[in-house]
């Protein structure tokens, strides 16, 4: 005849030793859930400027960067100044009224004036320019 339990002692013995196992992968978890970082990864390469004013930051839903080199990027596209004029002049592209630029410490402010001015010529209400503070906080 075939069984189909196994026998109880059998069962202890596979208990005792999953549940160590279970423990670890608990530990795992809590571990990766404190110290990950769950934020969007923003580009290392672009160092904000620092800034004396204790302004609030404006939460705005589109994020444009201005890396050191003039390059703009927006999401995962990478443009000139004249790409960007180009693609917001296409049907069905359009920015929204509130624009956050994480500017490079390091970029030519004659990039970021051309820039700020063609968001205004497209309808751009408020433009936030993302800086560290003094103290050192963005």
């Amino acid at each position: 005849m075939i069984k189909l339990n196994a026998p109880q002692q059998d069962m202890k013995r596979i208990d005792e030793k999953i549940i160590p196992m279970i423990n670890i992968i608990f530990l795992l978890l809590m571990f990766f859930l404190i110290v990950g970082n769950i934020s969007e990864l923003v580009r290392e390469d672009v160092i904000p400027p620092r800034s004396s004013s204790a302004g609030a930051s404006v939460g705005a839903p589109a994020e444009w960067i201005l890396a050191r080199d003039g390059t703009i990027i927006m999401g995962e596209q990478e443009m000139r100044l004249d790409q960007v004029s180009t693609w917001l002049a296409a049907p069905g592209n359009s920015l929204a009224k509130r624009v956050v630029i994480r500017v490079d410490g390091n970029a030519m402010s004659g990039a970021l004036l051309p820039l700020m001015d063609l968001m205004r010529d497209h309808g751009v209400k408020k433009i936030a320019l993302v800086t560290i503070n003094d103290d050192g906080n963005r």
